[in-house]
């Protein structure tokens, strides 16, 4: 390898491989260098092996001593609540109440009279008739042969177009044009919808009572069903046209030129070699960097008297904004155009909708302003339980929803299938009654709510009424708490139900027989670490270990045959650690010592029939005598959840402790190996090692070149002796010849 990275070509007078000697007396130079290299990358594979142990102990820990109280957190007495729970109606299973939790056995019989109940309000359908701001004759009267009247209506999904031309128009019977194109739209609304099981047209246009129309969904009398109205393109943009120009006169003077766009002054510079088109180019960018992106410019050319005559062709293209372009210095206007108002409208626009208007009073375009007729900027407050909301006119339904879900015990939604709003308090119970001022009584009325009607208050808030053992109560809430039992009222009984919990022993014996099979198989992985010697690989004679490979190496061996290498050369790197050897130590110490219960016995795994294998070979690893087990917790259960649970003399906080000594904040595994994630990754002393060990090589890689460079400057004088020797040589025998 080249320790320069450099391509020289050599031994050319010398005829010598130049290349081949710098190699092998680098050779000799290099050892240090492999040497390093080869402790870098043990090092690494050393914190890799330790990361792996962290990782195990910590899902160990996190499992049977964490801080979370789980059914497996022998700290925590909720792993050893182990019951069976059973409802009872008679000889069936009942599902009328659940048990959640228990932490005796127990037994009662329950009589559930009435569930507790949450005070809700909900409004009629919210389906509406869709009014336009215009009249029928209106809206007529802008139907022509170029711009034919269409927009995309929309039924609960099924979107289609309708569109009414001149020709549709001109033919349409009626006494009106008002009359003639409400026949029209509904016999195209009809075509395009159909008609409902009673035979009524799905979607109609009808007259309104302010001289206006209406788009009504009849199919199922309009209810859970929305139409919505958008816009397709049908519409053509306006625009307007300037006076003539002559480009050569704006060239001869090369200077600025303005107009203006709804007052916005937009200037354009005029060079001394501009063309019609690169002018017209020009207006654009100026245009688009000015925010007019709807508006654009276009060339128009006249023949008048035979000579050619050259205009600027203004065009709205965006629905959204109304532009005037005005005289300046670049173009002028006149007669009708001066002035002009250029409002590029769709078909709804004309029809006195806008694109979005919907049947359903939760729509894009529905706000707080709409229903209560005040402006964007405009607050309303209301008070719901006390609590004030305040809106403002520019709110949508759903921001509405959402602030009065805020804070005030209630939950607001809206069913969009159903049309209609729902007002439900967050807690069960009469206590939990909603009450409402008079601005949210008024809002509520906007949205179908009548607060002081029965028929909008659905439900009312009431206790659970039950009997327990025999004996009435009452309780706010369906989550019902029986002496530690925890159950809840899912329905009312037609007669006594009993709940009852026993003490699941099994369940127990199966949770330390799972604690004592991963205990064991922790323990053992941490033995095999430490008692697994460094493997030998007996290539050069005198069984030397297996060492990681150089690059050098590997480019002679295949695939297969370096990661059988490195399998073996990672063997033994934990041989006989004292950190991990230590943590053994610890924790069998303390699986094995005892405590003192609350009434002065002593206990121990042992007594409970957990105990240390004979097998000394196994180093430690634990068996369970099920039977003996069984027995301990059925007739000594309290005194075995005190074994682990005991504050500090337990096992559960002792076990915990050590694992915290090894991988906590300042644990010994931790400080040596680092946690990935954590600011340990870097700070720990095998990072440092290999850091310092990757400078040193930095630094021998350094020297190393500096060497190779001075070889090759030795073999190069040579080489430049060797051509003059030629050199001389070649003149003598010329000078002979």
């Amino acid at each position: 390898m080249s320790y320069t990275g450099t391509t020289r070509v050599t031994g050319l007078s010398s005829g010598m491989d130049i290349d081949g000697l710098v190699e092998k007396m680098m050779k000799a130079e290099s050892s240090k260098y492999n040497n390093l290299q080869r402790k870098s990358t043990k090092l690494q594979w050393q914190q890799e092996a330790y990361r792996s142990i962290i990782s195990k102990l910590q899902s160990f820990q996190d499992k049977w001593f964490g801080n979370s109280s789980s059914s497996t957190n022998f700290r925590y007495s909720v792993a050893f609540q182990n019951f069976k729970n059973t409802v009872m109606s008679g000889d069936t299973e009942s599902k009328a109440i659940t048990i959640n939790s228990s932490r005796s056995s127990a037994s009662f019989d329950v009589k559930v009279n009435k569930l507790a109940t949450a005070d809700t309000y909900t409004s009629s359908q919210m389906s509406r008739e869709m009014a336009s701001s215009k009249s029928l004759d209106d809206v007529a009267a802008t139907i022509t042969e170029d711009m034919p009247l269409q927009f995309a209506a929309n039924l609960d999904g099924t979107s289609k177009i309708i569109k009414v031309t001149r020709d549709e128009f001109d033919s349409a019977s009626g006494g009106t044009d008002g009359e003639k194109l409400k026949n029209l739209l509904n016999e195209k609304l009809k075509s395009a919808f159909g008609t409902d099981g009673s035979g009524s047209q799905k979607v109609e246009v009808t007259d309104s009572s302010k001289g206006t129309f209406q788009f009504k969904v009849n199919a199922d009398g309009g209810s859970g069903h929305v139409l919505t109205l958008n816009e397709s393109g049908a519409r053509d943009a306006q625009s307007v046209t300037s006076e003539k120009f002559d480009i050569e006169e704006l060239k001869k003077d090369p200077k600025e030129y303005t107009f203006s766009v709804n007052g916005k002054s937009i200037l354009v510079k005029v060079d001394a070699n501009e063309t019609n088109d690169s002018l017209i180019e020009k207006i654009n960018t100026a245009l688009s960097d000015s925010g007019f992106s709807g508006v654009s410019a276009s060339l128009v050319t006249e023949t008048v008297d035979g000579q050619k005559e050259y205009k600027i062709k203004f065009t709205n293209s965006s629905a959204d904004t109304d532009i005037m372009v005005s005289t300046g210095t670049l173009v002028s206007f006149e007669g009708e155009n001066q002035g002009k108002s250029l409002t590029h409208t769709g078909s709804l626009a004309d029809m006195g909708f806008v694109s979005g208007d919907s049947t359903s009073m939760v729509s894009s375009n529905s706000t707080v302003g709409g229903l209560l007729e005040i402006g964007d900027s405009e607050e309303y407050t209301l008070k719901i339980n006390g609590t004030d909301v305040t809106l403002t006119g520019k709110d949508s339904l759903n921001e509405m929803m959402k602030k009065i879900s805020t804070g005030t015990g209630v939950t607001m939604s809206y069913n969009s299938v159903t049309k209609v709003f729902k007002l439900e308090a967050n807690e069960t119970g009469a206590v939990n009654q909603i009450t409402f001022d008079k601005n949210a009584s008024d809002l509520m009325g906007k949205i179908g709510i009548d607060t002081s009607s029965e028929a909008n208050h659905t439900v009312k808030a009431q206790d659970a009424e039950l009997e327990i053992d025999g004996v009435k109560t009452t309780r706010s809430s369906n989550d019902v708490d029986l002496d530690g039992m925890k159950i809840t009222l899912n329905s009312v009984t037609d007669g006594v139900v009993t709940v009852g919990s026993t003490y699941d022993s099994d369940a127990m014996v199966d949770k330390i027989k799972e604690f004592v099979k991963e205990y064991n198989e922790l323990i053992e992985g941490l033995q095999t670490e430490v008692k697994t010697a460094r493997s030998k690989s007996g290539t050069k004679g005198n069984y030397s270990y297996y060492e990681p490979l150089l690059d050098e190496e590997k480019k002679e061996m295949s695939e297969d045959e370096i990661e059988k290498w490195e399998t073996e050369a990672k063997k033994g790197l934990l041989y006989n650690d004292s950190i991990i050897s230590g943590l053994l130590s610890n924790m069998r110490s303390a699986l094995y010592s005892g405590v003192t219960t609350s009434d002065g016995t002593k206990i121990s795994l042992y007594q409970i029939g957990v105990t240390t294998t004979s097998d000394y070979t196994k180093g430690g690893v634990l068996e369970v005598d099920e039977t003996k087990l069984k027995e301990a917790i059925e007739n000594n259960g309290n005194a075995i959840q005190e074994l682990f649970t005991q504050t500090k003399t337990g096992l559960g906080d002792k076990m915990n402790e050590i694992l915290k000594g090894a991988v906590g904040s300042t644990g010994s595994l931790r400080n040596k190996a680092g946690i990935v994630g954590t600011a340990s990754v870097s700070e720990n002393a095998l990072s440092k090692q290999i850091s310092a060990l990757n400078d040193q090589i930095e630094k021998e890689l350094s020297r190393l070149a500096s060497k190779e460079n001075h070889y090759y400057q030795l073999f190069s004088a040579m080489e430049s002796a060797v051509n003059n020797s030629n050199s001389q040589l070649d003149a003598i025998y010329s000078m002979l010849a």
